[in-house]
């Protein structure tokens, strides 16, 4: 098992859940392109931890050792489940430079990300249930570009796997990898993990938990880059009268522990209201509809041994070509392995009703949540000469290991008229330049 692999479903652990839309979702979103940063008053943790660092860079004070604290990170878990707000602000120390970030969420499913370079915006994301807006900046030219997309995936809690049975949102952000092992089926790295008690000279007593590992594969975490055979060290801070997580830090091993990510949390505190959505000018907003139009409407749908599948929508173009739109998930009492290449396409055979077959000739727009995959197929005729009122189509929603022959056919699919275009994904972008 490759640590990128455990990095990126652990980074899927922090996706947006899918609640409905609520009312004036742009409203909520943060006017962070054009607006001055709001001054944010100190915390006395924060005072306390710059205590902290005086009295131990002056009086060379160290935290001292109180005993193990078991289960103290099942306890921070546990007391995210029962929050409804969190704010994370963070600093992350790359070979690119460093970022300062600041994030919201929500039970209810928003998110609002920031990462700033030099005291200046040039990452944002903003999530509302299954709509996903993004803001950024290219560092060498300066251009600013958006998109908002409607991603189906985010309706698919993790209340569908295994793991997430009466998890909340905001636990889930905070999963360990024996859960992942242990729920998922993923083959987690081998991790030294300790929990111990310390108290500081000025901050009292806090939980510690660490965690030490060996990258196994390239891999990303909190962003940070790393490759096989380094060393990473997390470290979490548990206040334990709250048992709510306080910080957490992040470390490489160069010579000495180096830091590379430090966040602190916020619990339960009023996310800010923002104003409406305006982008810089120049900026180059590409505001996608496609899945949003389909994702309601099912024209078939059929079960395989492992799979579900069902198909969302047809639409042909100008030329004859024939796109799908489908969606497949593991059935809940499958026994293959929730974590596999969520990015693998289905393959796709299809006649039509005048005896002419279609070749699989590209794709669209694609998003996945484990092997839950939202996405569309480009059927291409073999000869265009004739007019098919409809088509049979054989789809094999994961093509590759012991899924490889599993498939479902649906049958005399009518086809809508062809619409007067070539590029349909085309055709249903919007684009706004300001």
């Amino acid at each position: 098992m490759k640590t990128d692999h455990v990095d990126e479903s652990m980074s899927r652990l922090l996706e947006t859940a899918a609640p409905q839309m609520s009312a004036g979702w742009q409203a909520r979103a943060v006017e962070r392109l054009t607006a001055t940063r709001p001054a944010r008053g100190i915390s006395r943790r924060l005072v306390l931890a710059a205590v902290g660092v005086a009295a131990l860079v002056g009086l060379g004070f160290v935290p001292i050792p109180m005993g193990k604290a078991p289960g103290a990170l099942e306890r921070a878990l546990a007391a995210a489940e029962q929050a409804t707000t969190v704010h994370m602000t963070g600093h992350a120390w790359t070979t690119k430079g460093e970022w300062d970030l600041d994030r919201w969420d929500s039970a209810d499913g928003f998110s609002r990300q920031e990462k700033c370079s030099a005291g200046k915006l040039v990452e944002l994301n903003i999530t509302q249930g299954d709509r996903v807006l993004w803001y950024l900046v290219d560092p060498e030219t300066g251009q600013t570009s958006a998109t908002e997309d409607f991603w189906p995936t985010n309706r698919i809690k993790f209340g569908e796997l295994p793991a997430a049975e009466g998890k909340s949102y905001l636990a889930r952000m905070f999963d360990s990898l024996e859960m992942l092992h242990r729920d998922l089926g993923v083959a987690a790295p081998e991790v030294e993990m300790t929990e111990h008690r310390e108290r500081g000279l000025w901050r009292g007593a806090v939980d510690v938990v660490e965690a030490v590992w060996s990258v196994q594969g390239n891999a990303s975490i909190s962003g940070v880059n790393y490759r096989e055979g380094d060393r990473v060290r997390v470290r979490a801070e548990v206040d334990p009268d709250t048992n709510r997580l306080l910080s957490m830090s992040q470390y490489k091993f160069e010579g000495t522990w180096e830091p590379t990510y430090r966040a602190d949390y916020e619990w339960d505190v009023p996310i800010p209201d923002a104003g409406e959505f305006r982008p810089p000018k120049g900026t180059r907003l590409n505001r996608h509809t496609w899945w949003q139009k389909r994702a309601d409407q099912t024209i078939a749908a059929g079960t395989t041994q492992d799979w579900d599948v069902v198909l969302h929508a047809v639409d042909v173009n100008r030329r004859g070509d024939v796109v799908l739109s489908l969606h497949r998930a593991p059935r809940p009492e499958s026994k293959i392995s929730r974590w596999q290449d969520g990015s693998l396409r289905w393959r796709v055979e299809a006649a039509d009703d005048a005896g002419v077959s279609y070749r699989v000739g590209g794709g669209g727009p694609w998003g996945s949540y484990f092997l839950v995959s939202y996405g569309t197929a480009t059927l291409v005729p073999e000869h265009r000469d004739r007019n098919a009122r409809s088509v049979t189509l054989t789809v094999y929603p994961y093509p590759r290991g012991q899924t490889t022959d599993q498939s479902v056919t649906f049958r005399s699919i009518p086809l809508p008229p062809r619409q007067n275009t070539d590029d349909l994904f085309a055709a249903e972008t919007e684009v706004i330049q300001y």
